[in-house]
């Protein structure tokens, strides 16, 4: 996969997403003694302050699983999940606190209580050093049928880096099962190696994933990446490559990853502007798919169809791509139908198939 220089971002929020560190397992989730009496000290459970990565975070829990705990942060009404193993002693006593209150008192306007255990069976994220000026990081990611290990392999100047790599595949391979409803269907454990000077800025599939020198394959292209572990198999390339970049950079959203300087949203809607309409704009079906032209092609199709059916279409193509051969013109067409589209050729028309634009 390579990314030209102007693919899609978004106004980033000034902070920074969790990081993968090496932490202890989660705390006990039913503390032998305490005392919840009051709702000032219901307030104080429910709403706090997390300290992750270094940075501030006002939240207000809203739910506990047995891994993951689901926030919503104060500032901004912003929902995220903290894997539990990655809350500090002090942080996972102030969960388990406000989850064993629920379980104890339910009054009216409480979120109901769904919660399990906090799981200790996950092994602890470790980082150990490697030949040739390597360290391997090791984190585990407890998934529908299985705990994922995943062992990236990087050069030790880019700890900080793949710090955010790493916590943005822990996201990244829970989000895709939820989205095709499939199983990881990789190799456990799986190996992310970095290789500055490959020469893509990456390739990845169901064995194993390849990313060139840090600085250029950022969380982006992880998450891109990590989509052809899924979809490897399927195509065609405008579907396959496009998906990857469109989902990738929902995650990159939904968890305020960092896009690199060369993905500005600036750079790459001028540069749609510059080549739509010339011969470099052509149907994404009816030519050899390109990294340049038709990649930010691409990307604005898979916006549009995403403001116009919504995530569920978007997750629905996803799932389409990892389970058949292809998707073909006739398969989108029906899935359009599926979700609402009465005239498929409005959508199709001078994105997908020759003819005049009828849609943007």
């Amino acid at each position: 996969m390579k990314i030209n220089a102007f693919l899609i971002t978004a106004t980033l929020l000034s902070v920074a997403p969790l990081a993968a560190q090496e932490v202890e397992g989660p705390a006990s989730a039913h503390p032998a003694t305490q005392d919840f009496t009051t709702p000032d000290r219901l307030l104080k459970q429910r709403i706090h302050t997390l300290h992750l990565d270094g940075t501030k975070y006002r939240v207000e829990i809203l739910k506990v699983g047995d891994t993951r705990m689901k926030a919503k942060r104060i500032s901004d009404q912003k929902e995220f999940e903290i894997p539990l193993a990655m809350l500090s002693k002090k942080q996972k006593r102030l969960v388990t606190e406000w989850q064993a209150f629920n379980e104890l008192h339910h009054p009216e306007g409480l979120v109901e209580t769904e919660f399990l255990t906090a799981s200790s069976k996950v092994d602890k994220d470790t980082i150990v050093p490697d030949t040739d000026g390597y360290e391997v990081s090791t984190i585990n990611i407890p998934l529908m049928e299985t705990v994922l290990k995943v062992q990236f392999k990087y050069t030790r100047e880019k700890r900080s880096q793949a710090k955010r790599l790493t916590n943005l595949m822990k996201h990244a391979v829970v989000d895709y099962e939820a989205m095709t409803g499939i199983p990881f269907p990789g190799l456990n454990p799986y190996e992310i190696l970095e290789k500055p000077g490959y020469a893509n800025l990456g390739l990845a599939g169901p064995t194993d994933m390849w990313l060139c020198g840090l600085d250029k394959a950022g969380e982006w292209v992880l998450a891109h990446e990590a989509v052809h572990i899924w979809n490897s198999g399927g195509g065609p390339s405008w579907v396959g490559e496009g998906l990857a970049d469109y989902v990738g950079y929902l995650e990159m959203i939904k968890y305020d990853g960092v896009f690199l300087e060369v993905e500005s949203r600036e750079g790459y809607i001028a540069f749609w502007d510059e080549f739509k309409n010339t011969d470099k704009d052509y149907p994404l079906s009816e030519k050899k798919y390109d990294y340049t032209y038709g990649a930010t092609k691409n990307m604005i199709f898979w916006e549009l169809m995403n403001k116009e059916f919504g995530d569920e279409f978007i997750y629905a193509c996803f799932t389409h791509n990892s389970t058949q051969p292809r998707l073909t013109n006739d398969d989108f067409r029906e899935l359009l139908t599926k979700f609402g589209e009465k005239d498929p050729e409005r959508i199709m028309s001078g994105w997908i198939v020759k003819g005049d634009y009828r849609f943007d």
